[in-house]
């Protein structure tokens, strides 16, 4: 079982590859993981565990059996691609807009081991927007008509929403900061290379207050009334 998880013995070996790339070979008292980056590291162990172990690292639960006698495995792995991308902008607001660390967690540890480098990442977008929107001098009122609830950011970040099932307490952008700060520490350790949403151009209507002479284009999507 996992009790035997120091079987495996890991090699980081950076080279001038531009694709991640490992080994795995069987030496009688270790299974020795040779790979290009942390990820392929990973990737190969999963690789033996999942072809030889009958093991499984999976969304429903986890199944990890490493046996005394290590069965007999060898194996090599040149990705084709430098990028194994992950998550769709809109994952955001399907499935991930409420897990804590604990969830996100299992996701990067199943990332890891299915080769992923490249997540997206929605994280604290919403919140280092309403930082801005504040310093640049709007009321927290003016704010709160803006941002969408959690499940609806997607939608808030592509400019077809605003201020449905709003509006957020200061508690939950404090929460979302501390959270991404736990990811993107997680994924620098891992060597991934995690895509982050820029500021888009949309604002809040009230932004006219203290820009009048600004032009902005109203937008309206799936006929939700004017003021969403």
């Amino acid at each position: 079982g996992k009790e035997n998880a120091g079987k495996i013995e890991f090699n980081l070996v950076k080279n001038n590859l531009k694709t991640d790339a490992f080994s795995v070979k069987n030496n009688g008292d270790k299974i020795v993981v040779t790979a290009n980056s942390e990820v392929a590291l990973c990737r190969g162990a999963y690789d033996y565990l999942f072809n030889a172990c009958e093991s499984i690292v999976s969304w429903s639960g986890n199944r990890i059996e490493i046996p005394e006698i290590l069965p007999d495995y060898t194996n090599k792995i040149e990705s084709p691609y430098q990028y194994h991308y992950y998550f769709n902008v809109v994952t955001h607001g399907y499935t991930t807009p409420f897990w804590d660390w604990d969830r996100w967690e299992k996701e990067i540890d199943w990332m890891a081991v299915h080769g992923i480098n490249m997540p997206m990442i929605g994280g604290a977008h919403e919140a280092i927007l309403n930082r801005v929107f504040r310093k640049l001098g709007l009321t927290k009122d003016e704010i709160d008509k803006y941002f969408t609830g959690p499940a609806h950011f997607p939608w808030n970040r592509m400019g077809n929403m605003t201020g449905w099932d709003g509006p957020l307490p200061q508690s939950f952008f404090e929460k979302q900061i501390s959270l991404n700060h736990k990811i993107l520490s997680r994924l620098k350790e891992l060597g991934m290379n995690p895509v982050i949403p820029a500021f888009a151009g949309f604002v809040p209507n009230d932004i006219t207050r203290l820009f009048p002479n600004e032009k902005l284009r109203d937008l309206s999507w799936g006929g939700f009334e004017k003021k969403y």
